[in-house]
């Protein structure tokens, strides 16, 4: 791991991550690749740092902003295979972030993920009612991020089916 995810305050390693939870599934999870280009949009400057991170360590290409406003004109810019927004944000919510992003969506396919800290927000809402392909529940490790990953290119592809 590089020193800048090393140098996260110990809070933010054990909220997003950095000690396995089981040894098996770390290794699978280490060894996972994916492709495509994916936007993290986040207001919490570390915490999108951290998702940043763990995508490019799973061979994603990633950009990133820091509201929901930025996230739009990014969108507006290029295409992205992966759209993760937080859910609570300052300004534009997750929820109203990817309302919009839909509307741009330049090739047709992304796959939009909502990131939050809480059950109680979403309510008995599924993610499709939500406006998300996927729910990432914090706090978040790799191999949550990894399982998210994979659970929604595979519903897609059943789609595609």
């Amino acid at each position: 791991m590089n020193s800048r995810w090393q140098s996260q305050s110990r809070d933010l390693r054990r909220l997003c991550g950095e000690i396995p939870r089981f040894d098996g599934i770390l290794d699978l999870v280490m060894n996972m690749s994916f492709e495509g280009v994916s936007l993290v949009v986040d207001d919490d400057d570390d915490l999108r740092e951290i998702l940043v991170e763990m995508l490019i360590e799973f061979g994603l290409k990633v950009d990133e902003a820091s509201s929901g406003e930025e996230g739009l004109m990014r969108l507006r810019q290029k295409p992205y295979d992966y759209v993760m927004s937080d859910m609570k944000m300052f300004g534009m919510s997750g929820i109203e972030f990817l309302k919009e992003a839909r509307k741009i969506n330049l090739c047709g396919d992304a796959k939009y993920l909502l990131i939050s800290g809480s059950a109680i927000v979403m309510g008995n809402q599924s993610p499709a009612e939500l406006g998300a392909d996927e729910i990432l529940s914090k706090p978040f490790f790799r191999e949550d991020v990894c399982k998210i990953l994979l659970d929604v290119n595979h519903r897609i592809k059943k789609r595609i089916a």
